[in-house]
């Protein structure tokens, strides 16, 4: 493709995870921002040599190079990725095989992402009435993706659900939680607590409330967590609760560490 001077998809890889890793350590800081304008500036130049449409000259690393640098830049809040995800996504309702199999997680994820009342529900339509449980499951994910507070709300109520697979309706509230809607995610999973045990076996009830915080960086969910669930459960939950306790811990400890040079590099 000619572009083999460049840094390729390894490389890129490990540069967006660990701005990706930054960028969750920064939740609801105001270094966020400044990690999210310098993902942008940094890929914004790479990406517009690979351009939004596939080629013919495409090689597979291309094509995955793209989606993989689309979906950073519409995570970091990039007006063009976003609105390419929704013009893409109003192309697929009426045509399916208009998005390319490369493209269609990005599409779906970020339409759910930055989704509004209308949008919300025809991603919804679509869960109920995909064919197989990779579309179920693709369509599931991008409603848990919603940052809309009030979707989030409605896609955690779909974990109640009789009409939905067991497996699928286990995965909502962690999803939604990923999110950025940990507290939401938490206060309803204590809300309704026996109905959705019910649908979990031994091992995922030891792992549904250390699922919901496991992405969180706050010591406080850590020690929320901990108290909880020696409250509520067995000493094979608690174990798994300590140890995601730990890595929450870990994770404050380097947001505390790393911020401050973050604001002061990228300032």
């Amino acid at each position: 493709s000619g572009y083999s001077d460049e840094p390729r998809l390894a490389v890129w890889a490990s540069i967006l995870t660990n701005l990706g890793m930054l960028d969750r350590l920064a939740q609801g800081e105001p270094e966020q921002k400044l990690i999210r304008r310098y993902l942008i500036e940094l890929v914004t130049p790479r990406f517009s040599k690979l351009g939004w449409d596939e080629r013919s000259s495409d090689t597979i690393e291309d094509k995955q190079m793209r989606a993989m640098m689309a979906a950073s830049l519409a995570r970091a809040g990039d007006p063009q990725a976003i609105a390419q995800a929704r013009a893409r996504f109003a192309r697929f309702l009426a045509d399916p095989s208009s998005v390319s199999p490369a493209m269609i997680d990005f599409t779906l994820s970020v339409t759910g992402r930055y989704a509004d009342a209308a949008t919300y529900e025809a991603l919804s339509n679509k869960a109920m009435t995909a064919q197989t449980s990779e579309e179920r499951n693709r369509y599931g994910r991008a409603l848990t993706n919603a940052l809309d507070p009030a979707l989030a709300a409605r896609t955690l109520e779909k974990a109640l659900s009789p009409d939905l697979p067991p497996q699928l309706s286990t995965q909502i509230v962690p999803g939604v939680a990923r999110s950025e809607h940990i507290d939401q995610a938490w206060e309803f999973a204590v809300k309704h607590r026996d109905a959705l045990m019910k649908n979990q076996d031994a091992f995922g009830r030891n792992r549904a409330f250390p699922g919901i915080v496991s992405s969180s960086s706050d010591a406080r969910h850590a020690d929320r967590l901990e108290a909880y669930v020696r409250a509520n459960f067995g000493e094979d939950a608690q174990a798994e609760a300590q140890r995601v306790a730990n890595a929450i811990r870990t994770r404050a400890a380097q947001k505390a560490l790393l911020l401050p040079q973050v604001r002061a590099a990228l300032k």
